[in-house]
């Protein structure tokens, strides 16, 4: 169980930034740039306007990947 949980934890961190670094290249290639700065640095803002970007697939699996790694890490605790 704990192998499970730790490639669970890993696999989700893993594509949770890709999904974070592609979630700001695309909010660098929209108007204003300054927003994927931003993002990079405050990961929540990215997700948000990410969203109001139309960037909503990107958003989608950056939210999933969170969820998965919270579940993830809360089993672990218990």
């Amino acid at each position: 169980m704990d192998i499970a949980l730790l490639a669970s934890i890993s696999c989700a961190v893993g594509l949770h930034l890709v999904a974070h670094v592609t979630l700001v290249i695309g909010l660098l290639r929209r108007k204003p740039w300054w927003r994927g700065l931003v993002g990079l640095v405050v990961p929540p803002l990215a997700a948000y306007w990410g969203y109001e970007a139309k960037l909503r697939a990107r958003v989608t699996l950056w939210v999933a990947t969170l969820a998965v790694y919270v579940a993830s890490v809360t089993a672990a605790a218990l």
